[in-house]
């Protein structure tokens, strides 16, 4: 029978969440239900607290005056009376706190228990990259903010392995692994803070360059595939060198996230039947070597700058004649 769990919080293809925020209510229920229980317990205790004070004062007075006749309760007696009194208020007092303490610890460890799903939903748990999630949620945020400021394109880069069915066919899943983890690193390493790469899904990865020239981001994807290329993968006594081809496009005026990210993978299946471990970019029309692309964009960019075109592909602007 599914658990509550998997009913909220059901994982996709992709290791992430699909309900997050069912989940979020769910432990926000629970954080306020611990509340209520504290609060139920601090009145519960000040009852009792009363109680025991009339029980310790006015029952001890009925055994010391049994009758109209008798005598007020001497000082001595009025001492005792304190100190029982003081004694009771003392206990009382000590459970409570050990009650609130707990309560306390409990909704502590609820809110770290909340934080740590709400990262793990986040995140990739083989390479540790942010996950389809994030890439999804970015991708729709740069394409808006780049709608609005209309000063630069946005600039994406699918990245996927050369030839990995045959690195887990011929040396297991556990060096396949460790092929996407080695990955991960370089693009952590290549990318810094000029972008935010991501795990796209099985051997693909994907870069967002919201802030790159389109030069800068030709030349940050031709790095990105020469460090690859260049450091190779170590793992229980093999070397492996591998290879990965990269899939770009530069967002259009008012292209959506769907358009650019099938532009980006045309680009990707282009560099891919065009021999692998190379660059291809999407200009809106067609995919071509990156690197022809970066030559028109520096020689252009040195005298005019780029243009859109009405049609709405990416080329040079024309330089004006001397």
């Amino acid at each position: 029978m599914p658990s509550v769990f998997n009913r909220v919080a059901a994982r996709d293809a992709t290791y992430s969440f699909s309900n997050w925020h069912g989940f979020c209510r769910l432990f926000s229920g629970r954080l306020d239900r611990i509340a209520m229980a504290a609060c139920l317990a601090v009145a519960l205790f000040a009852f009792v607290l009363g109680a025991a004070l009339m029980h310790a004062v006015y029952g001890r007075r009925a055994l010391a005056i049994p009758g109209p006749s008798s005598q007020s309760p001497t000082v001595g007696q009025h001492a005792e009376l304190a100190a029982l009194a003081a004694e009771s208020m003392f206990k009382v007092n000590r459970s409570l706190q050990s009650e609130l303490a707990k309560a306390h610890e409990q909704v502590g460890a609820e809110k770290q228990k909340s934080h740590t799903l709400s990262a793990e939903a986040r995140t990739d748990q083989l390479t540790g990259l942010p996950n389809r999630r994030v890439f999804d949620e970015q991708i729709e945020c740069y394409v808006e903010r780049e709608r609005a400021n209309r000063r630069q394109p946005l600039t994406l880069m699918l990245i996927d392995v050369d030839h990995f069915k045959q690195i887990n066919d011929r040396h297991g899943h556990p060096t396949g692994d460790a092929a996407l983890q080695w990955l991960a690193r370089i693009l952590r390493q290549q990318v810094a803070e000029a972008g935010l790469p991501a795990r796209f899904g099985g051997e693909e990865f994907a870069v967002l360059c919201p802030a790159c020239e389109p030069g800068e981001a030709i030349e940050l994807a031709e790095r990105l595939r020469l460090a690859i290329a260049s450091v190779p993968l170590e793992h229980r006594g093999l070397t492996l060198c591998i290879t990965a081809s990269i899939g770009m496009a530069l967002s259009l005026a008012g292209e959506g996230s769907k358009s650019l990210t099938n532009r980006a993978d045309e680009a990707l299946y282009a560099a891919k039947k065009n021999g692998r471990n190379r660059v291809y970019l999407h200009n809106g029309a067609s995919s071509i070597p990156a690197a022809i692309a970066g030559n028109d964009f520096a020689a252009a960019g040195a005298a005019t700058g780029l243009r859109r075109q009405a049609s709405g592909v990416w080329n040079p602007a024309p330089v004006p004649s001397a």
